[in-house]
């Protein structure tokens, strides 16, 4: 009904050894973005627009903030 104790560890050790193979072989880590922006003035602060998303998504919004700004703000991409 129970495994034993050297059964248990045994499985454990393979799962182990399983996550650490798959990070190894997946740890492919995509660089995430976030949009800021800033007033176009002296004394202004960044502030996050975004949460992180990959960059051709980040890239695609920049492009969408910039085609609608009227010059008041400027943008920019920084790695999450």
């Amino acid at each position: 009904m129970f495994a034993s104790t050297g059964q248990t560890l045994s499985t454990a050790s393979a799962f182990v050894m399983f996550a650490i193979i798959h990070f190894l072989t997946n740890n492919k880590r995509k660089i995430m973005f976030i949009l800021k922006s800033i007033l176009n003035q002296a004394g202004a602060v960044w502030q996050v627009e975004t949460i992180a998303m990959r960059k051709k998504d980040a890239e695609r919004l920049l492009r969408r903030r910039l085609a609608n700004n009227d010059g008041s703000r400027r943008y920019g991409l920084f790695k999450a």
